[in-house]
């Protein structure tokens, strides 16, 4: 599924070269993940499952200016993200293939660390303001993450993509 990302980056260019130091909140926030299993035997188990997440991604790249106004740039980098994921439900071993969410309420959070490349392009608007079109990739080995209790284990990892739209205002630094 999809869920929006609130991002903030501090960006310096020279010359060619693009430094990037970013942070970023993505949440489920108006789309949880509900539903329900009823097996042939047995009570329904109704399950909601509650997501987001904090990252840090640290970028290095070129840009390539295409005209007066206009510059697409390419880079990559490492980012840690911060997951937190909740999962709660109804009724719980019910049916035996949620049996290893023993509890009622599961909370997982997990750094997971990983690397990152994205594509974009900067149109200036005005002299301080430009609009923004990105694509970000980010990728990171799963990790194991034991609940919040102790007594149940899921795998957390940040395999996913992101298209960016937005305002960008840049602070003049000299003449």
């Amino acid at each position: 599924y999809y869920a929006p990302a609130l991002t903030l980056n501090l960006r310096y260019i020279y010359d060619r070269l693009m430094l990037q130091l970013g942070w970023e909140y993505s949440a489920s926030l108006f789309y949880n993940e509900k539903g329900s299993v009823k097996p042939t035997s047995g009570s329904e188990n109704e399950i909601e499952i509650e997501y987001s997440r904090f990252t840090f991604p640290l970028s290095a790249g070129l840009t390539i200016p295409a005209g007066k106004r206009t510059m697409f740039y390419m880079a990559g980098g490492f980012n840690v993200s911060f997951i937190m994921l909740e999962i709660t439900q109804s009724n719980p071993g019910s049916p035996a293939m949620f049996s290893y969410l023993p509890d009622k309420k599961n909370s997982y959070y997990a750094y997971i660390p990983g690397f990152h490349f994205k594509f974009g392009t900067e149109v200036i608007l005005e002299r301080n303001y430009s609009l923004l079109f990105e694509y970000t990739r980010y990728m990171s080995k799963s990790a194991d993450v034991e609940s919040e209790n102790g007594n149940s284990e899921i795998k957390l990892g940040l395999d996913t993509f992101e298209i960016a739209f937005g305002i960008n205002y840049t602070v003049d630094t000299g003449p």
